[in-house]
């Protein structure tokens, strides 16, 4: 990579049309400070010439101002004595009229990006003035102007006039706005110069210096016979007292940015005042980048809440603290900037929230006390997140659980419950509906798949309510399954199912290949029971035959009359009671899965009796709202009592008419078979897919299953008429049996498409002579025979299962495109979507010779099916490195076998600019999802450290009406074992060396990589057996091997001790995650007391550690055991004291570990210093029985408590 030695920060170019190049030069300097992230910087800016140019070498005598080359419209730099501080000073120079360069500088060394400037300027001056005050100038904590670098006193007047004249930002708030200090020479301006420059500011009506500046002062350089250091003295006070006193001023007003916030706010005011000086820069809007609300929808979903909220009589106290939490869950997740709290509501929320109030209430003086009550709401709540003691999440979380199960009962199924912002897409067993997002949020990560969650708790049920719920990776592509209508043919389709089925294998179930799946009439039967029910094809087949022997084997009697023989030929009472035993007489289709993940989107096709208009009956909202004239309606009632049920659907989209009455739907009215409009169903289901995912715009695989179509003849026009079959009638009839043949629909979209394309769509069908009638039981046997002896279209089944097998692997960027000598290098990795190991093995079967991932430029790596997956997480890894020419550049990236056929991975092509906004990469301010807490993240996988980056959370969780300090400790009770005779590395493999109270090898079954354990040793051999423990608050022996006089102790793995996390940057525990640490800990040596009767002898915050779910447990219980000399119990209460002492004192702990008299008692509640000084005398189940006792206060009144704590690690 080429060194870079360039200072400059902006660069204004252009003669006539003006371009603004951001040179990455203020990326460059945050990233080389010790901690960006967390590390909140102070910008001075310094605006002159020589005499400024003097100045900033002695303010920063550190910095070599000589060797940087600068060429732009401002220089920025990094103070290097305040580099590895909290707050770092950056500092920049420019100009005083403004550097514009003729034409856009151009290099290989850094990275640049160009704005045009789009609107238009009288004159240059006018377009450096906008630049200054629009673009640097929000940023500054302090400007300094020289004035030796002007011509005179006037022009230091006129310049700010003029920059008032276009203004900082109007939303900014005052007192955060830049000081100004000029700098003055005390041989050559006099003082009175100094009055006249503000009375002559003063004089000028139309400025205040309020406008731009929260200060303004002046400094006077000493006489020249000084030397540089001491005349510049005064000047190096002021400026940093200056920017000292805007730091405290910052974080008072919630203004105080880290360096990463600092660089991405700097880049979108660039961005926009590039584009646009009239509207103007909102801070708070700019960092809602991946976290914008559509005010509609939004106010929508807050009238769904309120209306259930008067429907279930919540006091309107607590749907005011609900829907201020979940705007708080909103506003700030992990990584925001936490804005003010009221300026953040009034800006984002106030305004939907009162049109949602005003359609719900009719007095308007009742509006305002409610939107002032949520605003209250809000504003309280961020004074517990500002402590950092728990997430936004977390917050909600308990906020809710402190309510009780008031929302038990409260269900809708148009609006997310759980965020209030979103439509829900998953049903849990409890009836509550989640949408995707509060599924991250929420959710823990299955081991071995991706983007598969598990959610065991309902936020709104308190306890019961359970998901499993498999997610679209966002850089996946769509998967698309349609089936036509086709009455007793529909076993068509379904042979083509079993086959492709014993294709893939037994190990990959059918259903995981596609994302939606559409079918019309007895197509709609077929997906309703493959992929709601998730039966296997077999099973699906047996249940179809079953429902159409039974639907058309109820024939009117000869005995009916002629009215009732036209309503329907068939019994639809039968019908109607054999779709209620298939699919049950109340299951709904917005419901919980019967068996297996919610995952693939299904929806069945119906027609109204009035126009033959289309509509979805479906398992999924989606976001947003269809345009009224995209011809097609979803049906979803607001009502959760009158959702349609999943027979009244099948029902629906398979009344044919003359066949069987409509299908009567009381909450929405009547339908006929789907098949009048789109017996293909391919066009709607394209259709769905860009309205649910209108990212991805190309599918990868689209699979069309037909029941059966004429033999294939070329179009003709006969010459001769007959006068009785080329009637008008007979005319009619065979053109509108042909409107329902699948074959035409397909052959509309088929044509539509390029080669390239035509390649991801599979069409299966059988031609047939003499087409049998849709209600001709006697052919299904024929029919099925037929998909094996005559199979239509150019695919063949070996194609497509190579393209959903295929389909799996998608590619996911781990880090941001990096610039590297005039290239972007790209790291990444490609990932399965299903079981790894199942489609690896089903690869193995389908490809017998070596694959290799390609692009269009070259090879990327060797497909090494097993070896590339993981042997820690089970989840299929394969790590790329690539360089690209530009991120908008789009390029693809296949799968090729040894004959050069090649196939394109999941969701290409696309440019590298779409993996970052899919991934959400530079969501510099947090993402929607919270990051996905409950992510498995894998050390070998997601690159990441062991122990994981995260560590534990405190404390654990807290069963409702449950006090905190009540012993729960379970044991399955200690059993004696001898150790085995012979190495333990026959059984286990090493991994690493770690610190696990003690030197340890982390270590992994030779024969399963999962899970992982530590191993110890010691060579004290005194004892001839081990106690293997389960309690809860234990480091639980799990096996012991005896080799060569060393005994080696396996133990469960943990990830970090109580002294790494008070070394951490938020290390200080609260009382209440002090109580909750005691409290396990006390458990942990009862069970070593009374169960094992030994004495632990080495209790300390060393020996004190957490795992990856946050249980607190005591180590080395083994080496407790082997213990020789004789101690008594008081000795591991008096070290619990020594700990607690540690927790609450650090400090007066680290100077006198023996000390017990704590130095800042008045820190500390009287439950909390009793508890204290009960630990010399006293006992373990004294302690156990009296804490509830005495702390039960604390436990009460700290609601924050009750949610889990994050402590994060740098690496």
């Amino acid at each position: 990579m080429v060194a870079c030695d360039h200072v400059a920060w902006l660069q204004l170019a252009g003669a006539k049309d003006f371009t603004l190049t951001d040179t990455s030069r203020l990326k460059r300097v945050i990233w080389e400070m010790a901690d960006p992230t967390s590390q909140t910087p102070s910008l001075l800016f310094f605006m002159g010439k020589k005499a400024k140019d003097v100045a900033l070498r002695e303010l920063f005598p550190r910095n070599n101002l000589k060797r940087n080359r600068a060429n732009g419209f401002a220089s920025v730099r990094l103070d290097t004595a305040s580099i590895s501080c909290n707050n770092p000073i950056i500092f920049a120079d420019g100009a005083i009229d403004g550097t514009i360069l003729p034409r856009q500088a151009s290099g290989t060394c850094h990275e640049n990006t160009t704005h045009p400037i789009q609107w238009q300027s009288p004159n240059t001056r006018m377009i450096v003035d906008v630049v200054f005050t629009r673009v640097i100038l929000p940023f500054c904590s302090v400007l300094t102007l020289f004035a030796d670098d002007f011509d005179n006193i006037d022009d230091i007047t006129n310049c700010l006039v003029r920059w008032a004249a276009f203004g900082s930002f109007t939303n900014l708030p005052a007192d955060v706005r830049p000081r100004l200090v000029i700098v003055l020479n005390e041989a050559k301006h006099s003082r009175r110069q100094v009055r006249e420059l503000y009375i002559q500011l003063q004089e000028r009506t139309h400025f205040r210096t309020t406008d731009l500046f929260s200060l303004v002062s002046t400094v006077y350089l000493s006489g020249e016979s000084l030397s540089p250091l001491a005349r510049h003295r005064s000047l190096k006070e002021e400026v940093f007292r200056q920017a000292d006193e805007m730091r405290e001023v910052y974080r008072r007003r919630h203004w105080l940015f880290s360096a990463v916030h600092l660089e991405a706010l700097y880049r979108e005011v660039l961005r926009h005042t590039a584009s646009t000086i009239i509207e103007p820069f909102s801070f708070i809007r700019a960092t809602r980048k991946y976290q914008g609300l559509a005010a509609a929808d939004y106010s929508s979903h807050l009238q769904n809440f309120i209306r259930l909220g008067v429907k279930h009589a919540v006091p309107y106290e607590c749907s005011a603290s609900y829907v201020a939490s979940s705007m708080m869950m909103n506003a700030y997740p992990p990584g925001a900037h936490l804005f003010e709290p009221r300026s953040v509501f009034q800006t984002v929320y106030m305004s939907a929230c009162r049109d949602a109030l005003k359609q719900v209430f009719d007095v308007e003086s009742f509006v305002d006390y409610q939107c002032r009550r949520v605003e209250n709401n809000f504003s309280s709540q961020f004074q517990y997140l500002e402590t950092g003691h728990a997430t936004s999440a977390e917050l909600h979380w308990s906020n809710v659980r402190s309510k009780g199960n008031i929302w038990t009962t409260s269900k809708c199924n148009k609006s997310c419950l759980y965020c209030l912002l979103r439509s829900p897409e998953h049903v849990l067993d409890c009836g509550h509906a989640i949408c995707d997002t509060c599924v991250r949020i929420f959710g823990k990560a299955m081991i071995g798949m991706e983007h598969h969650f598990s959610i065991d708790r309902c936020l709104l049920c308190v306890s019961r309510g359970s998901l499993e719920a498999k997610l679209k990776p966002p850089t996946s592509g769509v998967r698309l399954l349609s089936i036509d209508g086709g009455g007793t043919r529909g076993v068509v389709p379904l042979e083509f199912l079993m086959l492709l089925q014993e294709k893939l294998g037994s190990e990959c179930a059918l259903q995981d290949f596609f994302d939606l799946a559409l079918g019309t009439s007895s197509g709609g039967l077929i997906v309703l029971i493959l992929f709601l029910y998730r039966w296997d094809a077999t099973r699906c087949s047996e249940t179809f035959e079953l429902i159409v022997k039974q639907f058309f084997s109820s024939r009117q009697g000869p005995a009916a009359s002629l009215l009732s023989r036209l309503r329907g030929y068939f019994k639809c009472w039968i019908s109607d009671g054999c779709l209620k035993g298939v699919f049950g007489p109340s299951r709904r289709m917005f419901d919980a899965p019967m068996s297996g993940p919610s995952g693939t989107k299904v929806a069945v096709t119906a027609t109204s009796i009035s126009d033959a208009s289309p509509f979805l009956f479906s398992n999924y909202n989606s976001p947003g709202t269809r345009k009224r004239a995209c011809g097609y309606k979803l049906l979803r009632h607001e009502n959760v009592q009158d959702e349609v049920c999943v027979w009244e659907a099948a029902r629906a989209t398979s009344a044919a008419p003359i066949l069987f009455r409509p299908a009567n739907i009381a909450a929405y009215g009547a339908f006929q078979d789907g098949g009048l409009k789109h017996n293909n169903p391919i066009n709607l289901a394209l259709w769905e897919s860009r309205h649910v995912w209108p990212e991805h715009s190309i599918p990868d695989v689209v699979l069309s299953l037909g029941t059966g179509t004429p033999e294939l003849q070329s179009p003709r026009a006969p010459h001769f008429r007959h006068f009785l079959n080329d009637g008008f009638i007979p005319r009619l009839c065979r053109s509108f049996m042909s409107s329902l043949d699948g074959e035409n629909t397909w052959k509309e979209v088929e044509n539509r498409l390029d080669d390239t394309s035509r390649q991801n769509y599979f069409r299966f069908n059988v031609g047939m002579t003499d087409a049998p009638s849709i209600d001709d039981v006697t052919c299904m046997e024929t029919l099925r025979r037929s998909v094996h002896f005559q199979p239509s279209g150019p695919s063949s089944l070996a194609e497509l299962v190579s393209a959903l097998l295929i389909s799996c692997f998608y590619f996911q960027l781990d880090f941001l495109p990096h610039f590297e000598s005039g290239f972007y290098r790209c790291e990444g990795s490609i990932r399965c979507r299903n079981n790894g190991t199942a489609i690896v093995n089903a690869m193995k079967r389908v490809y017998t010779s070596q694959l290799e991932f390609v692009t269009d430029s070259g090879t990327l790596a060797d497909f090494n099916g097993r070896d590339d997956v993981c042997t820690w997480c089970h989840r299929y890894s394969k790590r790329l490195v690539f360089y690209v020419r530009h991120p908008t550049d789009t390029m693809s990236m296949y799968l090729r076998t040894s004959d050069q056929t090649r196939r394109r991975i999941s969701g290409f092509p696309q440019s590298i600019e779409w993996f970052v906004k899919q991934q959400r990469l530079d969501a510099t301010f947090g993402l929607p999802d919270h990051g996905t807490p409950g992510a498995l993240l894998c050390c070998k996988c997601d690159r990441v450290g062991f122990p994981m980056q995260k560590l534990p959370r405190l404390p654990l969780k807290v069963n409702p009406g449950q006090s905190l300090f009540s012993s729960s400790g379970s044991s399955l009770g200690p059993q004696a074992r001898k150790w085995n005779l012979g190495s333990p590395w026959h059984k286990y493999r090493k991994l690493l060396e770690e610190d696990q109270a003690g030197p340890a090898i982390l270590a992994h079954g030779v024969e399963s990589s999962f899970p992982i354990v530590a191993v110890k040793q010691s060579r004290s051999t005194e004892a001839r057996s081990l106690t293997f423990t389960t309690h809860v608050n234990i480091v639980n022996i799990l096996d012991s091997f005896l080799h060569e006089d060393v005994l080696y102790m396996v133990y469960e793995p943990m990830s970090v001790s109580l002294t790494e996390i008070q070394a951490s940057p938020r290390g200080n525990l609260t009382e209440y995650e002090i109580a909750a640490v005691c409290t396990e800990v006390l458990q942990g040596i009862n069970y070593i007391h009374s169960e094992l009767n030994i004495v632990h002898g080495g209790i300390s915050c060393q020996n004190t550690l957490l795992s990856r779910d946050g249980s607190v447990k005591i180590a080395n219980i083994g080496e407790s055991m082997l213990r020789t000399d004789a101690l008594e119990e008081g000795a591991d209460i008096r070290a619990i004291g020594s700990v607690l002492m540690a927790l609450m004192e650090p400090g007066t702990s680290m100077r006198d570990p023996n000390s017990r008299t704590l130095t800042q008692p008045d820190r500390w509640s009287d439950a909390a210093r009793r508890f204290f000084s009960r630990t010399d005398p006293g006992s373990c189940a004294d302690l156990l029985k009296n804490l509830d006792e005495k702390m039960e206060d604390m436990s009460r009144t700290d609601t924050v408590g009750t949610r889990r704590r994050t402590f994060v690690m740098r690496e």
